[in-house]
């Protein structure tokens, strides 16, 4: 009998051949057979990267693969809209979660979706805007919610409605902070605009209309307000932690322990520096200048110089030393082998990418910058290097 993550894997792979667009974003998520939700839902990681929540029970019961990619677009739809970065700015969160329902549902084929999910006809009455977003249809609601007249929608509010429990996922998104939230919202840009990237021909302008508008925002915005540096300090400020430590004071009369304090520890960072043949030294140069900046907020900084292999590893203090081009090709391995030993906060890899992937694991987060003249996002690498990417655009 087949499990619920293989069925997941065929729906993908159908999703990829019929709809290539969804099947790519879906592709870069983590999937996990999960008791939290009772159908699917979306939740985040502890490092902070986007999953994919699967009840068997419920992917065991649904019955064909167009409802099993209706409900897999209904998920996905709700991620390229922003709506699990969204939800803790609204007020009501039931009527934020049936206007985010009604945005999505818009997008797919209405026969396909359980027949307790909200349906975008029930707000035909209304009068919206012809693509409508998100902050509008919750206002319209909120506004129908008001009245004295019953509407179809306010008996969707008074429901004890379990369709929307998938929402209850998203908590942990409203608990990130702002450095986090941007971190987040960047790497799935970064997801959408490689599913864009892979598709052929024409099969981007025959996505619905609204979508291709919204989508095209997104990739404005990057190109006018994407800075590679500035990404780079968001994962290096959301890879500190605090330590606690005990305190003189009296123990506690109710616990009978010693009170604690939160400190501030200094931040431990691992930089490896690709110094193989294919790096120039503008390039390095550029590395330098950034960790620099870093060193100057008070970040501990160990290098390691590589290509092939660890050449020469120091502690930074200021001062640039002279770093000479390996000879050779790069392997990813030693660094994250020796992070072991160090036990950093985070890696940070300044590399072309131009390599094999690692077959080593990291332990620690590990952010991959990719020099502009490297490794292009729709080689298949790509995906599968272990950790986040950063690509240099200037």
């Amino acid at each position: 009998m087949q499990d619920a993550l293989d069925l997941l894997s065929q729906a993908t792979i159908q999703l990829l051949i019929k709809e290539p667009f969804y099947g790519h974003i879906i592709t870069g998520l983590q999937k996990e057979e999960s008791q939290q939700t009772s159908s699917l839902a979306t939740s985040i990681s502890e490092r902070q990267y986007i999953k994919l929540l699967v009840n068997s029970d419920f992917w065991l019961a649904v019955k064909t693969q167009e409802e099993r990619h209706a409900l897999l677009k209904h998920q996905l739809l709700h991620l390229i809209f922003g709506h699990h970065l969204q939800f803790h700015k609204y007020r009501h969160r039931r009527i934020f979660d049936l206007a985010a329902d009604w945005i999505v549902n818009r997008y797919i084929d209405a026969d396909r979706l359980p027949q307790e999910g909200f349906q975008s006809n029930l707000l035909k009455e209304i009068e919206l805007s012809v693509h409508p977003g998100l902050n509008e249809v919750y206002h319209k609601i909120l506004d129908l919610s008001r009245q004295k007249n019953k509407h179809t929608v306010i008996e969707w509010l008074e429901k004890d409605n379990l369709y929307f429990q998938q929402h209850d996922s998203w908590k942990g998104f409203g608990r990130l902070s702002s450095l986090e939230h941007d971190l987040v919202e960047s790497a799935l840009h970064d997801t959408l605009m490689r599913s864009i990237q892979r598709l052929k021909g024409n099969a981007f302008e025959q996505l619905p209309l609204g979508l291709q508008l919204h989508l095209n925002r997104i990739l404005r915005r990057r190109q006018t307000n994407l800075d590679w540096r500035r990404i780079l300090r968001l994962f290096v400020a959301s890879s500190h932690s605090s330590v606690l430590k005990n305190t003189i004071h009296r123990p506690s009369k109710r616990y009978g322990t010693t009170p604690g304090t939160k400190q501030q520890k200094r931040q431990k960072l691992l930089v490896a520096i690709d110094t193989s043949a294919s790096i120039h030294q503008e390039e390095l140069k550029m590395y330098f200048d950034e960790i620099h900046y870093l060193w100057k907020q008070d970040v501990q900084i160990y290098v390691v110089e590589c290509d092939a292999q660890i050449h020469r590893q120091y502690e930074y203090k200021g001062k640039t030393i002279q770093v000479l081009n390996g000879q050779g090709g790069t392997d990813f391995n030693p660094p994250i082998r020796f992070a072991e030993q160090y036990q950093p906060d985070a890696i940070l890899y300044f590399t072309d990418g131009q390599t094999e992937i690692p077959v080593i694991s990291p332990r620690y987060p590990l952010l991959w910058v990719i020099s502009c003249k490297g490794l292009i996002i729709d080689q298949a690498i790509w995906d599968t290097l272990p950790g986040r990417k950063l690509l240099i655009n200037s």
